[in-house]
């Protein structure tokens, strides 16, 4: 079974993107287990964990094909300098009879204060 890299519940290829003027991309690599299909949930928060909570300020979920790394983009959250984002990631498939699920969380904190010009990444590690 090919698992994901992994440190401390961290994927290492984690990438948060913040688009300008608004937008945050939340990119996971795989590779993943085999499956058919995946369902991948995204959840981000503003200046809170989780606690506990399955779901966040902003939530999608996706049915995907198969693939190297997929992405979903909330178009109308704008963090400003200062601020803490929190994620949430769940991966799901099967493979033959058996389920399986992922799950990776973490945070950045933007710099104070954030340059209003152009969109920047940060890879989460």
């Amino acid at each position: 079974v090919v698992e994901p890299l992994r440190i401390n519940n961290v994927n290492e290829a984690t990438t948060l993107e913040f688009l300008s003027p608004s937008g945050v991309r939340i990119s996971v690599a795989g590779p993943y287990p085999e499956s058919s299909s995946y369902t991948v949930k995204f959840h981000l928060n503003l200046n809170h964990g989780f606690n506990g909570a399955r779901t966040g300020d902003y939530n999608q979920e996706l049915t995907l094909a198969p693939g190297n790394t997929w992405s979903y983009t909330f178009p109308n959250i704008r963090p400003r300098g200062g601020e803490s984002v929190y994620y949430l990631v769940e991966v799901s498939g099967r493979n033959g009879n058996r389920w399986w699920s992922r799950d990776y969380t973490g945070f950045y904190q933007l710099p104070q204060p954030v340059s209003a010009q152009g969109s920047w990444s940060v890879q989460i590690k």
